[in-house]
């Protein structure tokens, strides 16, 4: 029983923890980054994800190559539920009716 325990959990570390993955992040991150890392159009440093502490939670705000006066960057929690978008053409800055400017940032988790 102990072994069967043992394998189980060292596969969903396995499985979590993948060779191009980042350690620590949720799952949607590591995916958004692995999509971000197939655009080849993307002039450095035009895509990013970056981790905040924003509302009493980990977010992360992961920006794609989108260079249009339309694009928006995306504000993902940590529990990969998308809260809000922020930019595009009407400038929205607030997410759940809070400023993004109170936002605390921790990192810059992935550029290109």
């Amino acid at each position: 029983m102990k072994k069967t325990a043992i394998l189980l959990c060292c596969s969903f570390i396995w499985i979590a923890c993948s060779k191009d993955g980042h350690t620590g992040l949720p799952y949607c991150i590591n995916r958004a980054i692995r999509q971000l890392q197939q655009n080849n159009n993307c002039r450095p440093g035009g895509s990013f994800v970056k981790e905040y502490s924003f509302q009493q939670q980990t977010v992360y705000e992961v920006t794609d190559c989108d260079e249009t006066a339309d694009g928006t960057r995306t504000i993902i929690s940590g529990h990969c539920e998308v809260l809000g978008y922020l930019g595009g053409i009407a400038g929205n800055g607030r997410i759940n009716g809070e400023s993004f400017d109170k936002a605390v940032y921790i990192r810059t988790v992935w550029s290109n």
